[in-house]
Order: C-alpha cells, then structure tokens, then sequence
C-alpha cells in the first residue's frame, strides 16, 4: 500500500483487516507506519507491505499523519499494490 500525497504518505498508519471487518480490533491482520528511516542512514520504501497467507481480499484503512483522516477500502484484491489518495 501506497499513500500518493506530496510527502509520500509518511505518517500515516496502513491497518489491513479480515474482509467486512475494516476497523474491527479483533479482525485486525496488521498494521504498519509509513516512514523515511529506521535508523541512522538507512532509508526505506514508502510503503506498508503486508503477507496476507491464503486472504484473497481484506479491507485497508489509512490514517493521516496525527489521526487527521481515516480511509477505509473494503474487499481489495491481495497480491497487489494498491495507492490510496492522501489523508490531510
């Protein structure tokens, strides 16, 4: 998952969940921070990369940096790269 805003989505929080259960704590499959770095030098892609096993669907939620806004995409495809359009 990618966040396609112009600062490539860092801060925002990427949460996959079991499908038609997007925002459920106990459906909840994993959830990532786009960030720059994890350390001194060390850069990273801008995006959450999730192992969903044999899921062929989950519903995605993004949060903006600070909570600003929450997106939620219901039953999107695995074994794809999805961009969602940025949270304010």
């Amino acid at each position: 998952v990618s966040v396609n805003d112009p600062i490539d989505g860092i801060g925002s929080r990427v949460e996959v969940f079991e499908p038609g259960r997007g925002g459920d704590p106990a459906a909840l499959l994993g959830s990532r921070e786009i960030t720059a770095t994890v350390g001194y030098t060390a850069g990273i892609e801008l995006h959450a990369h999730f192992g969903l096993g044999d899921r062929t669907t989950v519903d995605v939620t993004v949060t903006g940096p600070g909570g600003a806004e929450v997106r939620t995409l219901a039953k999107v495809a695995a074994d794809g790269h999805i961009r969602v359009g940025g949270c304010a």
